[in-house]
């Protein structure tokens, strides 16, 4: 997620952090037993399961990563649940949270006549020399 520098920084960490909490938290109980019977089978660690947020000051923007665990067969729609809700909750922020602008700014102008020379391609030029010399 990127948001404006000018957003509440902790506001939109615990935000992203509470909108991963709820959206994976009836799969992150199957994770956590599956992970506990794996550690003591194999005597490995438990790897920690909970949402996780980042947090990169990139180009003049908040750049936060959220890192979760999901079934493989449910990512796309994990994806679009977490979106959604996040959406809302920066349209609800009081103007708290705001996304961050493209760099690029298009402006159309009108082409003046003067700014446009004709001039013919390489490809026309050779046509007509082949064309003239038969």
């Amino acid at each position: 997620m990127v948001f404006a520098t000018t957003s509440d920084c902790q506001l939109a960490r615990e935000m992203l952090l509470q909108v991963a909490k709820e959206s994976v938290g009836e799969y992150l109980v199957e994770a956590q037993t599956s992970w506990k019977t794996i550690s003591d089978n194999f005597r490995s660690e438990n790897p920690p399961l909970e949402p996780t947020v980042a947090l990169v000051v990139n180009a003049g923007s908040l750049e936060f990563t959220v890192d979760y665990v999901v079934d493989y067969r449910k990512r796309t729609a994990m994806k679009d649940r977490l979106f959604a809700k996040i959406v809302q909750e920066v349209a609800n922020s009081n103007g708290r949270l705001g996304w961050a602008s493209s760099g690029v700014t298009v402006i159309s102008q009108p082409v003046t006549p003067d700014a446009v020379e004709i001039r013919p391609s390489s490809a026309t030029r050779s046509a007509g020399h082949t064309a003239g010399s038969h």
